[in-house]
């Protein structure tokens, strides 16, 4: 190989791992970290019963709230949260199980 070949060779990897690290610095998993980081009580509460398997456009509102981990949003926002997708999950709206 010529040293000019040696060099593109050289410079196509470290493009590669350079643009390969810029992919893999930070995935779902780490948001997931943060986020879930100790919810507010009542922000666990609504969490609890509003994940992504119950639908409805107040469900997704609710489990917005809880992700956003207001205490005094949740506080405000628990009753209404917890009794709608409480009584969705009755109706099969989902298993409580993801968040």
């Amino acid at each position: 190989m010529t040293p000019k070949a040696t060099n593109r060779w050289f410079l196509l990897l470290v493009l590669l791992f350079a643009g390969g690290g810029s992919f893999a610095g930070c995935s779902e998993d780490d948001e997931d970290e943060v986020e879930h980081a100790k919810p507010a009580p009542d922000c666990q509460a609504i969490g609890d019963v509003c994940t992504h398997g119950v639908v409805g456009e107040l469900a997704d509102e609710c489990h917005g709230v809880y992700h956003h981990n207001d205490a005094d949003e949740c506080a405000a926002r628990k009753k209404e949260c917890v009794d709608f997708c409480s009584s969705q999950m009755g109706e099969g709206g989902g298993s409580g199980a993801e968040h």
